[in-house]
């Protein structure tokens, strides 16, 4: 990716702008993109792996069409049900979902995509608790289901089954 380039491109800046900025404020969480570590790192447009020893953070779009601005009157959004999965996924990752709208024009957010953050959130107004403060496993995201947890609590998220069954 063009992260794992910045180092190349730029010697090292990654590394003096770190230290610089936790010189000015050395409570501050930095992402990866300089290219030079930083606290967590931030895939875009895929969900992070799952990973108990360091911090991510997906970054996604709302656009049916991957566009980080709003791409217009036709651009339309993801099925609410691909962006729950994309929330699930990163939860049992052990990560986080930063799910990014584009504002219009005349700065409003599209009511598509109003809509869509309305279904989201009624979704976890019933669901939340199997989300908010949890940690990802203790098994693996897989295609069939994602598991989370929260002191003795395990959420199990079935996203699919074969022949109605999943094998734990």
């Amino acid at each position: 990716t063009i992260w794992n380039d910045v180092p190349r491109q730029f010697g090292n800046r990654g590394a003096d702008t770190i230290k610089l900025v936790r010189k000015l404020e050395p409570d501050i969480l930095i992402n990866n993109r300089t290219g030079d570590g930083g606290d967590y790192d931030t895939p875009e447009q895929k969900i992070g792996k799952f990973q108990l020893d360091r911090p991510w953070e997906s970054c996604m779009t709302v656009s049916a069409h991957n566009h980080w601005a709003w791409g217009g009157a036709n651009d339309g959004v993801k099925p609410v049900a691909k962006c729950l999965g994309m929330l699930i996924q990163c939860g049992g990752g052990d990560g986080n979902l930063l799910l990014n709208v584009g504002p219009r024009p005349d700065g409003m957010i599209d009511p598509a995509q109003a809509d869509l953050l309305k279904a989201i959130g009624g979704w976890l107004a019933t669901n939340g608790n199997a989300i908010y403060g949890t940690r990802g496993g203790p098994w693996k995201p897989s295609a069939n289901f994602v598991s989370t947890r929260k002191d003795n609590t395990i959420y199990l998220h079935i996203l699919r089954t074969e022949n109605g069954r999943v094998e734990l």
